[in-house]
């Protein structure tokens, strides 16, 4: 579970368990088994393996109701498994044919949204040891979308907030939600969820419980794909006392695109082209960032004359740099560690690549354990030498309790 972060070296790192399919209790156990524990083999050491878990709205409801809590918490003490953090974000089944704009619904409106987050809350604090803390990443509000209501939004997220006051005062444990910014989506950069906090969430209300409680999962795949510079993203979440309670560990797709290498690179591109999650592509050219709400999309409008930076919201393993005519932003994974370290005292690391099972089949993994666990001894690496090599610029505002 997440420290007190005063020694740097100290830090979590799991990986997020929505990459497995599993609608219900069962099959979600079953995953677990079949892909957790084959990770936490290859990795080295005997300490639990630490994961991200992710419970559709169907499993929470029925951990609850069907009184298998202590069932659920046993299973993964059982299998070596440690749940540090969860992924609040999906609400339904995520391995669905088709997922693409459903993954945004419920919207924070919504009562079904709020339900779901309290169920989340509910199972968290019973998996967490004594006086630790843990968080629970959610989407941005929403897809945007004209009649959509921000105050009634920032009403749930605030009752959220009273919630997890209580649930600290109550039993020692410290939970936070964090939204998670996301391209296309009403909150796509820290610049948005900045103004979000200011003109909605902080007005009128104890800035110390709302800061406390609401924070932000830093998804390094999605402010690349928006062409936010990582140094700049936090700043801007530190300079204006957000908080940042975990960070994503993902990697785009990138292309430079010329005149020279259009069509090899549109051909790789539509390789990468599928049913199931929206991928979000964002191209920089000299004059602006022309954004598509999906890849196809983006294929069909360049020509051959265009030419720039692409980067598209496709998570691919975080170790690759380069494939064919495609790279990849993993440099920015390092860039925005560092800028971690010396900014914020978030030492919380979920590595969150749920696109393998999408992937063309040349990057499919044929033994997935085995690639999740490849990704987490390559983040472990840079994180020790991290851990170890970068120092703060001053004292992090996050160290405020």
């Amino acid at each position: 579970m997440a420290m007190n972060y005063m020694n740097a070296s100290e830090y979590n790192l799991g990986y997020c368990t929505n990459v497995h399919a599993g609608e219900d209790l069962d099959r979600y156990l079953a995953s677990l088994e079949r892909y957790a524990v084959g990770v936490k083999s290859r990795m080295p050491g005997e300490q639990a393996l630490s994961i991200g878990l992710w419970l559709s709205a169907r499993t929470a409801s029925q951990i609850l109701i069907e009184n298998r809590l202590a069932e659920f918490r046993a299973s993964l003490e059982s299998r070596g498994l440690s749940a540090f953090t969860m992924n609040g974000f999906p609400y339904g089944n995520f391995h669905a044919d088709t997922v693409k704009y459903q993954v945004y619904a419920p919207d924070w409106t919504r009562t079904e949204r709020l339900d779901h987050t309290v169920n989340l809350i509910r199972i968290l604090a019973k998996l967490m040891p004594e006086g630790s803390q843990a968080s629970i990443s959610t989407l941005p509000l929403g897809w945007p979308c004209r009649e959509f209501d921000y105050k009634k939004a920032a009403d749930n997220l605030i009752r959220i907030a009273e919630l997890l006051r209580v649930n600290e005062l109550r039993t020692g444990k410290l939970i936070h939600l964090d939204i998670e910014p996301e391209p296309g989506c009403i909150l796509s950069s820290s610049g948005d969820v900045v103004s979000y906090f200011k003109n909605y969430l902080l007005p009128g209300r104890l800035e110390n419980d709302i800061l406390r409680y609401i924070r932000v999962c830093h998804d390094i795949c999605h402010s690349s794909v928006v062409f936010e510079d990582q140094q700049t993203a936090i700043r801007n979440y530190v300079a204006n006392g957000i908080r940042i309670g975990k960070v994503h560990i993902s990697s785009a797709i990138e292309a430079e695109i010329s005149i020279g290498n259009f069509q090899p690179v549109i051909d790789q591109l539509k390789t990468f082209q599928e049913d199931r999650y929206l991928h979000q592509t964002y191209i920089r050219q000299s004059d602006r960032i022309v954004a598509y709400d999906d890849l196809p999309r983006a294929i069909r409008d360049v020509e051959a004359r265009t030419e720039g930076t692409l980067r598209c919201h496709f998570h691919v393993p975080i170790f690759i740099e380069q494939f064919g005519h495609l790279q990849t932003t993993r440099h920015e994974i390092i860039d925005c560690l560092q800028n971690i370290y010396r900014m914020s005292d978030c030492r919380d690391f979920e590595v969150e690549t749920y696109a393998w099972t999408v992937l063309p089949d040349e990057l499919k993994a044929n033994d997935l354990a085995q690639g999740i666990a490849r990704e987490l001894l390559w983040m472990q690496e840079k994180l020790e030498k991290l851990a170890v090599s970068v120092k703060p610029i001053n004292e992090p505002i996050g160290l405020r309790t």
